[in-house]
């Protein structure tokens, strides 16, 4: 039984341990072609390009690694068509980061700024020194300092209430999700409360002559209620009541009407504010313009953080998925340059090798045919796919299958060990079918037929070996030799 090694030290061969000597002398050419045929497998009793292939297949195995790492630390990238595979791709990648670049500096697509955050820094500066000018100045006038402080207590209320751009986000959408539940929790089977009698709580009227009872519209409505500074009292205090009765939803509609109706009290208090400061802000020869323009100058500082702000954490999501995709170029030229070392290989040795690649191909169980001629290698270009159930006519004398380094020969198909990346020989009906798992899984979803034939195989590969038999194959490093 001839040994299959990938390299005449490993598992040595020693058809392959003489063939290496052959030619040897005492000059560094002859020395160096002998080291690249032990690489390169044309050696009697190697596999032709093994070590060649078992590089692509690490990486295929590095990009495919990778593409989960990045599904966990990025669970945002993972999303082609709206779908989450747990496998971020250099596509996706690629997408996000596009996404992310046109958030951040296309404006005419909703970007945050075409600036950079020098710009927008060097912005905030001169707002904060235009307005620390203005403040000057009104506090010089006759009521300045008392008008102004208002108007910036008042100010920094709002802003507090408010919070920062991500938690009014958040609280836009936790309010949105507590007003969806609310209204399934009215809907329910046993409500005993509906959108259209809630209002009718503590005597709620609608404006109608005569007063009809309020009807809410819907979820949001009920919020814009609680909300409404005009609002009567005790009228919303029955609602909340009732309200804070629907487990979950209904006590964070009332939180959300609640901050809603802080914010728009605040913002009366900031509107008074600035009316106040505005009289004394006044030109004195033009009525109704500003002097200063404290007001707007004083915006423009809160206008230019918040843009600042935003900008900055747009730009952490582009530097994100830079990283990603900056990662998956070298990776990417790691997998080409092993798919060109083999192609270059396969064109020096055409006319005693063929290596085929197993690929993706549009018809069900596609047949590949050795030529008896030569030694036939095949191999898998990409990670083993469950798409490639293949079979392969003519399977013979100095013909291989790599596998890769990463697989074990299981036992038998009912035994599998889902801790590892394993492979099987199955006698099949018309030969040997070598099932190759693409994942780690035990073959729970491998099913078998009464002849024998893997009939279904969601999450292996199966190579049907037509005409062979298992006592023709060998298996040594993750190849399947014939023998």
């Amino acid at each position: 039984m001839r040994i299959v090694t990938d390299t005449a030290g490993t598992s040595y061969n020693a058809a392959a341990g003489t063939a290496v000597l052959v030619g040897v002398n005492s000059t560094a050419a002859s020395v160096n072609t002998a080291i690249a045929n032990i690489a390169n497998g044309t050696l009697t009793g190697l596999v032709p390009g093994a070590g060649l292939i078992t590089n692509l297949a690490a990486a295929n195995t590095a990009v495919d690694a990778y593409a989960k790492q990045v599904a966990v630390s990025n669970p945002t990238f993972d999303n082609t068509a709206g779908v989450k595979d747990g496998s971020v791709t250099s596509v996706e990648a690629t997408a996000a980061l596009a996404t992310a670049t046109t958030a951040r500096f296309d404006t005419t697509k909703g970007g945050v700024s075409a600036n950079t955050t020098v710009t927008l820094t060097a912005n905030v500066t001169n707002a904060v020194d235009a307005a620390a000018v203005s403040k000057a100045l009104v506090v010089a006038a006759t009521g300045g300092l008392t008008a102004i402080t208002a108007y910036d207590n008042a100010a920094t209320a709002l802003n507090t209430l408010q919070g920062t751009v991500a938690t009014q986000d958040a609280a836009a959408v936790a309010k949105a999700s507590a007003e969806a539940g609310l209204t399934a929790a009215f809907a329910s089977t046993g409500a005993t409360v509906s959108l259209l009698t809630l209002g009718t709580v503590g005597g709620l009227k609608d404006a109608a002559v005569p007063p009809a009872p309020k009807a809410f519209a819907d979820a949001a409505a009920v919020t814009a209620f609680l909300a409404d500074p005009t609002t009567n009292v005790l009228l919303r205090a029955a609602v909340v009541t009732e309200l804070n009765k629907v487990t979950t939803y209904g006590p964070a509609v009332v939180a959300a009407g609640d901050k809603a109706l802080a914010i728009a009290k605040a913002g009366t208090v900031l509107d008074n504010a600035k009316t106040a400061l505005e009289l004394v802000d006044t030109d004195s020869v033009t009525a109704g313009v500003q002097k200063t323009d404290y007001v707007a100058k004083a915006q423009a500082v809160t206008d230019t953080n918040e843009l600042l702000t935003k900008a900055k954490a747009a730009d952490v999501k582009v530097a994100e998925a830079k990283v990603v995709v900056d990662q998956y170029t070298i990776l990417n030229k790691s997998a080409a340059d092993a798919t060109k070392a083999i192609g270059d290989f396969a064109l020096a040795n055409a006319t005693k090798v063929n290596l085929t690649a197993i690929t993706g191909v549009a018809v069900a169980n596609p047949a590949l045919t050795a030529d008896a001629a030569k030694s036939d290698v095949f191999y898998f270009s990409t990670k083993v796919n469950t798409a490639n159930d293949v079979a392969i006519n003519s399977f013979g004398a100095g013909d291989s299958i790599v596998l890769g380094s990463g697989y074990t020969q299981g036992t038998t198909l009912a035994t599998g060990n889902s801790s590892a990346l394993e492979f099987f020989l199955v006698k099949g009906a018309t030969g040997t079918q070598v099932v190759i798992e693409n994942a780690a899984y035990g073959n729970a979803s491998t099913t078998v037929a009464a002849d024998g034939t893997v009939s279904a195989s969601p999450d292996a590969t199966v190579i049907n070996l037509v005409g062979v038999t298992a006592d023709h194959l060998s298996v040594a490093n993750g190849v399947v030799s014939y023998v």
